[in-house]
């Protein structure tokens, strides 16, 4: 035997025993946790190394002896987010800060195709704020945005040193529910459609995005006779451009097998005034016969409309657009920000927006709502800092913007990488990972697809069990 032929041996042995250990319980629990490890360098890697280097962390202390507020507006997965992490920084200083939420309670939609297979799912996406460490103002819809205050429904103006708009986008039910329903009546009404979907023989699905595929994925592994139809406008399901080729066909292929019906390319055209989207209900399940734009007839006897984000609730800054005309996209309402995360407008530094309701480049997902957050608080540290240092008073509002203005260099945004995790039911999935690619089943079990990380937005709030104050 040749001195190369012993060498290709060897390495087959050694891939062999690796591929043994990896499909082995052990190498399973071992692999899952060095890629978690990974996930966190990825997502916490800066702030460890300015730990590492002894960069200290920004302390606030007034010359005016007047405690500074920071306002954000949103009590979803951005403002918590932010509010969480600004808290932990700014624990001993004199610095205030409140979230205004317009809900009753915090809706985990991000499990939302759960509950609509499951009986009693839906009560366990909606939690309670009363245990989160920052105080959060609930029923609380801010209409105005002016610059150092905010009107609400009720017409009180609360003031403001520092804003972060964390106001979300707006969705289909159930994907998203409208800002105005009662945790209780989006209870009651993610109930009807679940109960829906298991008397339904063939359910249509409308969007071909991560929730279309997500609620095909959950209702298959459920109910595998059912007859399921996804139906994508764009040429591929999981259109988003931060989505790899490799993840849409593992995607696709998983689906596929489960019989699941995909059509692309084609537009179904939702004429019928029940599907108007921006309303608090769901249509009545019934046989319908849809067509798309190329005259294909779709008959189901539910409907599932999961089209994607379809506006954005930057309305309330609209009447300080007026002067400062840069700040809102008026066709789709995001607030346009600078890569600092600060409105575009350079003479508005003290106001950010993060979230699905930022124009940033980037997919709307929790992994770059937690990234942003991160960026902003930051940024709102140095803020501060220069405002100690420059000694301008609070109350004198054109000096501090004149001295926020000129603070640099404050941290960039930078899009991340590929990183997006797709449930299908309880046992399958596929997560696509920087440097990784696309895993499997095995490991979306662990990490999302048994609960969608129920219980761990619970424990964000401040709960050791899922429905312990419901």
């Amino acid at each position: 035997m040749s001195r190369m032929d012993h060498r290709n041996n060897r390495r087959k042995t050694w891939i062999s025993r690796v591929s043994q250990y990896v499909d082995s319980s052990a190498g399973r629990i071992s692999l899952t946790i060095a890629l978690i490890s990974i996930i966190g360098l990825y997502l916490y890697g800066r702030e460890i190394r300015n730990k590492i280097a002894g960069v200290p962390t920004p302390s606030v202390v007034f010359r005016d002896k007047k405690r500074r507020r920071v306002l954000i507006i949103g009590g979803g997965y951005a403002g918590l987010l932010l509010a969480k992490a600004l808290h932990h920084k700014l624990r001993d200083a004199p610095v205030h800060i409140e979230v205004l939420e317009a809900r009753d309670k915090f809706y985990h939609n991000v499990a939302s195709c759960r509950a609509v297979t499951e009986p009693g799912f839906g009560k366990q996406l909606w939690i309670p704020y009363d245990r989160f460490p920052v105080f959060v103002r609930r029923n609380c819809q801010v209409t105005d945005v002016h610059t150092n205050y905010v009107v609400t429904a009720t017409n009180e103006e609360i003031p403001f040193d520092y804003l972060v708009l964390a106001t979300g986008s707006i969705n289909s039910i159930p994907s998203k529910f409208p800002i105005t329903t009662a945790s209780s009546q989006a209870v009651a009404t993610l109930g009807r459609i679940q109960r829906s979907v298991a008397e339904a023989q063939h359910i249509l699905i409308i969007g071909g995005g991560a929730a279309g595929c997500e609620i095909a994925g959950d209702i298959v592994d459920r109910y595998p006779s059912k007859r399921i139809t996804i139906v994508e406008a764009l040429a591929t399901l999981l259109p988003g451009r931060a989505v790899t080729d490799e993840m849409r066909k593992v995607v696709t292929e998983k689906l596929a097998r489960r019989a699941v019906e995909i059509v692309t390319g084609a537009r179904v055209l939702l004429e019928d005034e029940e599907f108007e989207l921006s309303g608090a209900g769901f249509p009545e399940p019934r046989r319908r016969v849809l067509f798309t734009d190329s005259g294909m007839a779709l008959d189901s006897d539910l409907q599932i409309v999961c089209s994607g984000n379809l506006h954005y609730n930057g309305h309330c800054l609209q009447k300080l657009a007026h002067t400062h005309p840069t700040i809102l996209d008026e066709h789709t309402h995001e607030v346009c920000v600078r890569k600092t995360l600060q409105l575009y407008d350079p003479m508005l530094p003290h106001i950010f927006a993060i979230g699905d309701v930022a124009n940033c480049i980037t997919s709307k997902t929790i992994v770059a709502c937690e990234i942003q957050a991160k960026v902003a608080v930051q940024n709102l540290l140095v803020l501060l800092n220069a405002e100690f240092e420059s000694g301008v008073g609070r109350d004198d509002l054109p000096a501090r913007l004149k001295a926020l203005v000129q603070v640099e260099p404050l941290q960039e945004f930078g899009v991340p990488g590929p990183l997006l995790f797709i449930t299908l039911g309880r046992s399958d999935g596929a997560a696509q990972l920087p440097f990784l690619g696309v895993l499997g089943g095995w490991f979306m079990r662990r990490l999302k697809s048994q609960d969608g990380m129920t219980a761990s937005w619970w424990r964000q709030l401040g709960y050791d069990n899922v429905l312990s104050n419901t």
